[in-house]
């Protein structure tokens, strides 16, 4: 029958995929793998190790600097007698080493101020790792979701089959097999598409585990949805805690906080200091060096203002994101309640569509008449579990929502 020529096209594509790929992954398998694997996770961890590096840099003083100027006598008229051009008597030598001075505690406030960006660059890190994680929890999701479309379909077919061979061995009307060798034929296309969707889904979940091929998911037992009796408040209360946009703000805020403070020291420019040994016509001579620029014109005004301005930024972007969360969680925890009262009315649908199919299913076997009943209640059936699993697909959606609006999904 078609059941058994399209069972072939999965079992000729199982073939197909390589003995070292992974059977019956779980969604938390998935995600441990996304975590050590991710091919973007690895390259957005550099940015830790970077700014690890500039924190170090600002922590490096300033290099000693080396000057030295040589000046001989030109003129042999003034040479004293039997001495040599390059001899000391007509030289005069200039040799100084200076170094330029951090004041004010610059250096201090240098590494504070990196360390606030190292801080920013974790918390980066983190807010993109949970979202790549979060896209592996749904692409693992899609791929269970179509894997029962599957499955669905392919029961329908099954179903229909038995139908089918027995039109064929009893006195049924024409229009009455006709009809059912359409909804068959429905029902081909529904499961070549569902095929279809699962190897989309199966394609997009290996992308998102490091490309490790994978050759099923499980299929039985998907992960527990843990009841979540608490109300929104109580999640808005730990969303604050463990969300990490809030790490991150917070680090922008301490960043450019200590950045003013950094500007304010440089108001008086770091001087240069150091030593000179300048040796004239054998004539030893030593001094000290001094640069210091004056603040005249350049305070630094504008750095300060500008390190102002942003500060006063970055606590926008703090309150904004804090209102953003609450909305997140609000609406994810109303869409979660709302979907479980959706899933209790389907489970009760699906109970009676089921027993309406079996009693009139029973009925057409046994001669009976009814073939329009049989037919409505095999396309009633099939769409009330579809849709049975399309709410319970999205239940398990919403929940995975509400743990990342929450700050919990890092926590699975």
């Amino acid at each position: 029958m078609k059941s058994c020529f399209l069972l072939s096209i999965v079992f000729v594509y199982n073939i197909c995929v390589g003995q070292d790929s992974i059977r019956n992954l779980s969604m938390k398998e998935a995600i441990q793998l996304a975590s050590k694997n991710n091919i973007e996770l690895k390259y957005k961890a550099f940015d830790i190790s970077i700014q690890a590096t500039e924190i170090q840099q600002a922590g490096v003083r300033p290099n000693p600097v080396f000057n030295t100027q040589l000046l001989a006598l030109t003129d042999p008229s003034y040479h004293p007698d039997y001495a040599l051009f390059t001899t000391s008597i007509n030289r005069q030598d200039w040799f100084q080493l200076t170094k330029r001075v951090q004041l004010y505690g610059i250096r201090k406030e240098k590494i504070a101020t990196e360390e606030f960006l190292h801080d920013a660059s974790i918390a980066n890190y983190c807010l993109e790792k949970r979202a790549i994680l979060f896209n592996t929890a749904i692409a693992w999701l899609d791929t269970w979701y179509a894997q029962q479309n599957q499955i669905l379909a392919l029961q329908s077919i099954q179903s229909l089959d038995t139908l089918i061979s027995h039109t064929l061995t009893t006195d049924t009307n024409p229009e009455e097999r006709l009809r059912l060798l359409i909804l068959d034929d429905q029902y081909d296309m529904l499961y070549l598409e569902s095929v279809q969707n699962y190897q989309k889904s199966f394609e997009s979940l290996e992308l998102s585990i490091g490309n490790i091929q994978l050759l099923s998911i499980q299929q039985d037992s998907i992960f527990e949805l843990k009841e979540i009796d608490v109300s929104v408040d109580s999640l808005l209360h730990h969303a604050y805690y463990l969300r990490h946009e809030i790490a991150y703000q917070k680090a922008m805020i301490h960043y450019y906080q200590n950045s003013i403070s950094l500007s304010k020291s440089q108001v008086i420019p770091s001087p240069e200091i150091g030593l000179i040994a300048n040796p004239q016509n054998t004539v030893p001579y030593i001094g000290l060096f001094l640069t210091q620029p004056l603040p005249v014109f350049d305070r630094n005004q504008f750095s300060i203002q500008k390190q102002s301005l942003l500060f006063q930024q970055s606590q926008s972007t703090y309150e904004s994101t804090r209102l953003l969360i609450e909305k997140e969680v609000r609406m994810a925890y109303s869409n979660y309640q709302n979907q479980i009262l959706k899933m209790a009315k389907m489970e009760d649908a699906l109970l009676l569509s089921t027993q309406l199919l079996n009693t009139i299913r029973t009925n057409y076997l046994n001669d009976k008449k009814g073939y329009l009943d049989i037919f409505e209640a095999e396309r009633t059936w099939y769409e009330t579990l579809r849709l049975y699993y399309k709410t319970d697909y999205e239940l398990k959606k919403y929940y995975l929502e509400l743990l990342k609006a929450s700050g919990h999904f890092d926590l699975m």
